[in-house]
């Protein structure tokens, strides 16, 4: 019988016969792990919990060699091993505050700009939204201190309706529709079920703007960009360039809208323009009422897209879907074949010395802005818009066009037969000639104007305190105004003015002069001969007309008529 060695488990191996065999045996036999101190024999070992515990509790140091640093980057680089270990990344910075903390609406307004015209495509996508900053930035007068806060987007076309549907008067919403949803409001009341309260307006809009329910004929937005502190946005880039003191965030944004009105982005013309404009006080410390841009428009004017009767034409009967491009792309049609090319123009970018950002010449265009009025709720045109020109010799050449057409076709229109006017003799065309309009789009004939000085609303606006007023003229004293002789009118059709108080200095100096001398003197004024000639010529208008009517001659018989007459009066 075979003998153990202690504590082993393995049979003890001894020299002589069956020495093979029972070697054999204890290469067949299984190893046993190895023993543990502190642990019994009969204790089972999970080498697997052993091993997790180990990856567990190893310190970060230890798995990088991180000899040879200092205690800061020590406790930083050890820091950043646990973070990894943990599978945590590494924390966000949070937002910069580029905002002033306390400040009014109208301070905020004015640091808010209008941009109109923008494609929908900034607000459906991503990335053409962040192209459309970035564009702002780069056509500023100073992009290292021009940073956008903010980006809201208005004037958006749903494909559901979004205004207030609600009643504004109840006593008048009396109708079976009425009655059914007040029936069922107070079925629901019986059976303990409160109705949930109407979505309002900007709820629905709302809505529909975070499923993107848009209207797929949309083509354009406005967009409402706000900016950031030239001073806090300085600190949070950490430039080293010094800012001048007058460039605040409201002085920025009224030269970036200068500089972001009508340039072009992904095909369209942008319109911009602040929501407040500035104070006069605060242009004049600014210094904005000295510069001009490029094209001699003072920087200090009230509006970056302000309307300019002059150089502006109305144009009525469009199709309610006509988008700015279209007309802005007609008309400048018509002007460049009748004047040619545009000039070149310089960049619109100017800084606070009047300086532009650019010496580079730019292809012009003749048309400045367009502006189609449209409705508030689904954002069609109401069929007319504003057209504004970079001069006056545009807006006759468009109108002398648009007259010669109306001439034309009224001349080939023949008058009813009911109608006394005499028939217009119809043009005759070369052959091989067809008569076609020039002024259409999509098909309608544009109806052209020019534009008015004065809106009817400016006529209904009463006169505030703000408004200058032309002072009243005052009405002068009998003893100041001047007769006139025999009804006889003043020079050139003016009205009578007042008589010149004589000087006491002339009349002083003349008393000591002997008649000769004076006469001699008198001679020699001027003014006085002047004024001579003046009542020379009023006398001769008096005797050509007398008061308010032409003086006639009467016929006049003749001398032997008299004398006949004179005869049988004495006979």
């Amino acid at each position: 019988m075979a003998q153990h060695g202690v504590g082993t488990g393995l049979p003890l191996i001894q020299p002589g016969a069956g020495f093979d065999a029972e070697l054999d045996a204890m290469f067949q036999a299984a190893p046993m792990p190895p023993r543990v101190q502190g642990m019994s024999a009969a204790a089972p070992i999970e080498t697997k919990s052993v091993e997790a515990k180990t990856v567990e509790t190893t310190p970060a140091e230890d798995l990088v060699d991180l000899s040879g640093l200092s205690d800061d980057e020590y406790a930083e680089e050890a820091a950043e091993v646990r973070q990894i270990l943990e599978g945590k990344d590494t924390p966000h910075n949070k937002k910069a505050q580029l905002e002033p903390a306390d400040e009014s609406d109208l301070e905020r307004n004015k640091r808010t700009i209008f941009v109109g015209n923008v494609p929908v495509a900034a607000l459906t996508t991503r990335s053409v939204r962040k192209q459309f900053l970035r564009h702002i930035e780069a056509v500023s007068p100073y992009p290292a201190y021009t940073q956008v806060v903010s980006l809201r987007f208005r004037s958006v076309s749903f494909n559901v309706p979004t205004s207030d549907a609600a009643p504004k008067d109840e006593a008048v919403s009396n109708g079976p529709v009425n009655k059914r949803r007040e029936r069922a409001r107070l079925f629901r009341e019986r059976k303990g079920e409160e109705a949930p309260p109407p979505l309002t307006a900007p709820q629905k809009r709302k809505i529909a703007y975070i499923r993107q329910a848009l209207n797929e004929r949309a083509e354009s937005v406005h967009a409402y960009v706000r900016l950031g502190d030239p001073a806090l946005v300085r600190a949070h880039r950490r430039l080293d360039e010094p800012l001048d003191e007058r460039l605040s965030v409201a002085i920025l944004a009224a030269l970036l809208a200068r500089a972001l009105d009508n340039t072009v982005w992904e095909g369209r013309h942008l319109r911009a323009d602040t929501v407040q404009p500035l104070e006069p006080h605060e242009m004049i410390a600014a210094g904005l009422d000295q510069v001009h841009l490029p094209d001699g428009t003072p920087l200090s004017h009230r509006s970056a897209s302000a309307l300019d009767p002059k150089r502006t034409i109305f144009v009525g009967n469009l199709d309610f879907e006509a988008q700015e491009e279209e007309v802005r792309a007609l008309f400048e049609k018509l002007v460049r074949e009748e004047r040619g090319e545009p000039p070149l123009v310089p960049s619109r970018a100017v800084r606070l010395d009047g300086t532009p950002v650019s010496d580079a010449m730019q292809p012009g265009e003749w048309v400045e802005s367009v502006r189609i009025v449209r409705d508030k709720a689904t954002q069609l045109g109401k069929g007319f818009a504003y057209v504004k020109f970079i001069d006056t010799l545009c807006v006759d050449e468009i109108m002398a066009l648009h007259e010669a057409e109306e001439a034309f076709i009224a001349a080939g229109k023949h008058a009813r037969p009911s109608s006394s006017r005499p028939v217009a003799r119809p043009i005759q065309l070369a052959d091989g000639q067809e008569f076609r309009r020039r002024i259409k789009l999509r098909k309608r004939a544009l109806r052209i104007s020019r534009c008015k000085t004065m809106t009817g609303v400016e006529r209904k606006r009463p006169h505030g305190a703000e408004t200058p007023r032309t002072p009243p003229q005052r009405r002068l004293p009998e003893s100041l105004a001047r007769a006139r002789s025999s009804g006889a009118p003043t020079p050139h059709g003016s009205s009578p003015g007042v008589r010149v108080s004589p000087r006491p200095d002339v009349g002083s100096s003349l008393a000591m002069l002997s008649k000769e001398e004076r006469a001699a003197r008198k001679k020699s004024d001027p003014a006085r001969q002047a004024r001579r000639l003046e009542k020379k010529q009023a006398k001769r208008l008096a005797a050509k007309v007398g008061q308010g009517r032409e003086r006639v001659k009467l016929p006049q018989r003749s001398l032997a008529k008299k004398l006949a007459r004179a005869k049988r009066a004495t006979s």
